[in-house]
């Protein structure tokens, strides 16, 4: 059985978030933070959409001079996340009870001994299959989350422990 759970510092992962700017107009826009500056291979990490191991939780974090210069501002509302793939075939792809969670905090680096706690689950526990052969935006509609300033942890869990290991795509 192939069990890993994976703490990282900070990486940079293109990472896109999707903001309602006022609630009034509802208008949103979709915003990329990080560069695309490789991508992981189909077994390595990080990968946010993982199922190369039968379970893992990685958190990873977006500082708030990123979230600024993203053009995040106190009181931005996060309705969806997802990431940028390349076109990966991947066959039985599924990261059972996938979930999505978030935190508000004023921390400037992650702790590779320890994992942020507080966080708020915003999408799933769910069962995901990535879409063979996809590239591109995946996108995941969330719970509303409210973005107070600062910086932004994002945890990503998925697997059961048991069952059969597949690939990962390739995130930027």
């Amino acid at each position: 059985m192939k069990h890993t759970t994976i703490l990282f510092k900070k990486i940079k992962i293109a990472f896109l978030f999707a903001i309602l700017l006022d609630a009034s107009l509802s208008a949103q826009t979709t915003v990329i933070i990080g560069a695309n500056n490789g991508a992981n291979g189909v077994n390595t990490y990080p990968c946010p959409l993982q199922d190369a191991s039968m379970s893992t939780r990685a958190q990873y974090l977006y500082t708030a001079a990123e979230m600024s210069a993203a053009g995040y501002l106190n009181g931005s509302i996060i309705t969806q996340i997802g990431w940028v793939t390349n076109a990966t075939t991947i066959a039985t792809h599924l990261s059972e009870n996938y979930t999505i969670s978030v935190k508000n905090s004023a921390i400037s680096t992650l702790s590779t001994t320890a994992w942020e706690t507080g966080m708020t689950a915003i999408y799933g526990p769910t069962n995901y299959s990535y879409p063979s052969g996809t590239a591109g935006n995946i996108i995941f509609n969330t719970t509303n989350f409210v973005y107070t300033g600062g910086s932004l942890v994002v945890e990503v869990c998925g697997g059961i422990g048991t069952g059969i290991a597949s690939s990962n795509p390739s995130c930027q």
